[in-house]
């Protein structure tokens, strides 16, 4: 479930996105973690729905909950039965189609939402003047990612990130994660640029 990122063209700090003609400001690479490359870098739990979000002050931690659509139609077809009986056999097994993103040393935590509907879109990582002001009081490396959800958008300040599956093992089946960045599709560009 590998998707190709989504920029097209970068000029200075932006990247102008093929994704709805939306323009994304200061997005950087993504970190090297293969869990955040194959999940959160390719849109793994596009249209999926965010069931809770937990603050854990004590251990400054977040840990969202996901209930991942891509594998509820994954097994959609393989389910035998009807509409009902497939409906009735993932509310039953719904901790199989489950996640627990763990985000670790989560140093900052915003959710603006502006409705019910909380399902997430897709995300990105951003320099922010709020990344570097914490990296700098607390000396260490941290990320910033920007969640875009149906209803708004989350942002989320952390060292370390963690996934798993409440019920299951995760598998990834491409065991050589490939590099999202964004040259080869600026290379692309330049090259239809040059024969359209």
């Amino acid at each position: 479930m590998y998707q190709k990122k989504r920029f097209v063209k970068k000029e200075g700090n932006v990247l102008f996105s093929s994704v709805g003609g939306v323009i994304i400001n200061n997005e950087i690479d993504c970190p090297n973690n293969k869990y955040i490359k194959h999940f959160l870098w390719t849109s793994y739990f596009h249209d999926s729905k965010i069931i809770s979000t937990k603050l854990k002050r004590q251990s400054d931690q977040l840990v969202l909950l996901i209930e991942s659509i891509y594998d509820i139609d994954r097994d959609w077809y393989k389910l035998e039965g009807g509409k009902k009986e497939k409906l009735k056999y993932i509310q039953d097994n719904k901790n199989q189609y489950r996640y627990k993103l763990y985000f670790n040393e989560c140093m900052f935590f915003n959710h603006e939402a502006y409705g019910n509907d909380n399902d997430f879109i897709f995300c990105y990582f951003k320099e922010s003047a709020k990344l570097k002001l914490i990296e700098r009081d607390t000396g260490k490396k941290k990320y910033h990612l920007r969640i875009i959800t149906s209803s708004g958008y989350m942002d989320i300040i952390f060292s370390e990130f963690s996934i798993k599956k409440v019920e299951g093992k995760i598998t990834i089946k491409d065991k050589k994660i490939r590099e999202y960045k964004t040259q080869w599709l600026e290379n692309l560009s330049n090259y239809l640029e040059g024969h359209l």
